[in-house]
């Protein structure tokens, strides 16, 4: 059996409408258009805090799962 597996640098991007199942996002609190990404399936566990740029969003981390089969 092959395992092929595929690298995902960025899991939103808003400008391809990209986005990882279990990550959700919201505004950072007090901060106005800054966004804070986080994993559903960790308790909403931050992945990206404080975004404001899509520059700024980090890799997802290897514990957010990108898929579940």
């Amino acid at each position: 059996m092959t395992l092929i597996q595929i690298e995902i640098d960025k899991c939103v991007d808003n400008k391809r409408d990209i986005k990882c199942p279990f990550v959700s996002e919201k505004l950072t609190k007090g901060y106005g258009y800054a966004i804070d990404y986080m994993c559903s399936l960790k308790n909403n566990r931050v992945t990206s805090g404080y975004v404001e740029w899509d520059r700024d969003i980090q890799p997802i981390p290897s514990w957010c799962p990108i898929r579940v089969k």
